[in-house]
């Protein structure tokens, strides 16, 4: 059954709580009062007052992938932690999963970043999952314990005020002002510890215990859906399912499925994060997935598991996701130490035969060229041509490679040779590429044209460019 369309109406804040039947003394339901109290029902989602849901009939994962859009509209994420349950649960092939609605909502808030701000119930009493999912959280969540515990009434009140200061526009300057730095701080303090231990796993390690054993069904389900192929907003919450569904012990005591299952899935998420935007030093990063990886294959080599021609250690991928990483960085000497490690691992990469050569090669150039090497980038580009023309009949993969070669022309000043080189790029992806890929590199060919005195082509080319990344959700290519 298909939802309904959303609202043209665009929620402020995104209320969540543990339970829909939070109630007064006098039996009313609090979450529609904050909804009404709080903007007269235009400032609050509250999901089960502005929808109607049939709940053995709205397909779950859809009714998620709605929750998430709403959250990522939402300027502010509004907990509630009451009573003591872990929500109700999601159904995957008619099967209960191990991830809650409420947690689904955690999860979103904690990937897209969002102003959190979380208000505690006097009766919150968090049953061991829901403690452990918190802490595994925690690097976006303030910490529970140390909250006040609040009567109904105080939680209403507080949670209204909240709400409004955040369209207060005074309050709201300073409050933003405020977070933006706290936010800032917080992440240079995590990349600090971050960078004294490079091998960050995904959820640092952590296990949530279950009492049952992970169900393939589920997981399997999850990863043949194909409605997450070009939508990476979705295709980052199914795998987050199937993450937890799997993670309940440690890697080391995991059966060969599991880590077979695992490392696909860890894979995906590294892909579709990396088109998201998922390019710190944090638990639900890529970087932290691919170290996970990294611990995955040594496990399945012990177990002999894990095929003869699959190297141990994902080189590439890791060379590509400190070079994210590096870009994003402020101060030089931090950007510069990690495109070395970077470079360390990709020539690693090219050491390995079995693989073509044109990935890490188009790796290796980004990273030479951010180094300030703009002649060996460029270098490594031509051979990455080369070998994509050699190895490689799709011509998505040989526009891709184009258009970087045609973008790193730039800096060696062969202006109209870049521009050249970039369009013929673009009509090749155009094709057979991906709304991603396009977007990509659109964006690189309207630096191209703008460079070289085109500003109608630029500003078209950029516009395209934001639309097909809007589409397909891959908010990296839109900052």
């Amino acid at each position: 059954m298909e939802l309904e369309e959303h609202s043209p109406l665009v929620y402020p804040v995104f209320l969540s709580s543990l339970t829909s039947r939070l109630r007064d003394e006098l039996g009313e339901d609090i979450r529609s009062e904050i909804y009404w109290r709080a903007g007269g029902g235009k400032l609050v989602y509250v999901d089960d007052v502005v929808n109607t849901r049939i709940p053995s009939v709205d397909e779950h994962l859809l009714v998620a992938d709605e929750l998430l859009e709403r959250i990522r509209e939402a300027k502010l994420f509004l907990c509630l932690l009451a009573g003591e349950s872990h929500g109700s649960s999601l159904e995957v092939a008619d099967t209960h999963c191990r991830v809650s609605f409420f947690e689904i909502e955690l999860f979103a808030a904690a990937l897209f970043r969002k102003q959190i701000v979380v208000l505690r119930h006097k009766d919150f009493r968090p049953a061991p999952a829901l403690s452990q999912l918190l802490q595994i959280l925690d690097f976006a969540f303030p910490s529970w314990s140390g909250l006040p515990s609040l009567g109904t009434r105080d939680l209403v009140e507080q949670a209204v005020r909240v709400a409004e200061e955040l369209i207060s526009p005074t309050r709201n300057t300073l409050r933003e002002t405020l977070i933006s730095g706290a936010k800032r701080m917080a992440e240079a303090l995590y990349i600090g510890r971050a960078r004294r231990s490079m091998s960050l796993q995904f959820f640092e390690g952590r296990t949530i215990n279950a009492a049952s054993a992970p169900s393939q069904l589920v997981v399997d389900h999850i990863l043949n859906s194909p409605a997450t192929e070009e939508n990476y907003q979705q295709r980052l919450s199914r795998s987050w399912l199937a993450i937890r569904e799997l993670n309940t012990r440690p890697i080391a005591e995991m059966e060969p499925w599991q880590l077979e299952r695992l490392e696909r899935v860890l894979k995906g998420w590294d892909s579709a994060g990396g088109w998201y935007g998922l390019h710190a030093d944090m638990p639900m990063g890529c970087l932290a997935a691919l170290n996970s990886i990294h611990a995955i294959r040594k496990r399945r080599a012990e177990m002999a598991d894990l095929p003869k021609d699959v190297p141990v250690y994902p080189a590439s991928a890791l060379a590509s996701a400190k070079y994210n990483i590096a870009k994003h960085l402020y101060l030089p000497h931090h950007r510069r130490a990690r495109l070395v490690e970077a470079l360390r691992d990709v020539n690693l990469a090219l050491q390995d035969q079995s693989e073509p050569a044109f990935g890490p090669l188009t790796v290796r150039s980004n990273i030479q060229r951010r180094l300030g090497h703009v002649v060996d980038a460029t270098k490594d580009l031509e051979a990455a041509l080369d070998d994509v023309k050699k190895v490689s009949i799709r011509q998505d993969v040989i526009g891709a490679t184009m258009v970087e070669l045609g973008f790193t022309y730039v800096f060696t000043l062969r202006l109209r040779q870049a521009v050249s080189v970039c369009e013929e790029g673009i009509e090749r992806l155009r094709d057979e590429g991906t709304q991603t890929q396009l977007a990509r590199m659109l964006r690189k060919t309207a630096v191209v044209y703008a460079l070289n005195g085109m500003p109608r082509k630029a500003r078209a080319a950029r516009e395209e460019a934001r639309q097909r990344a809007e589409r397909a959700r891959a908010f990296d290519q839109l900052r």
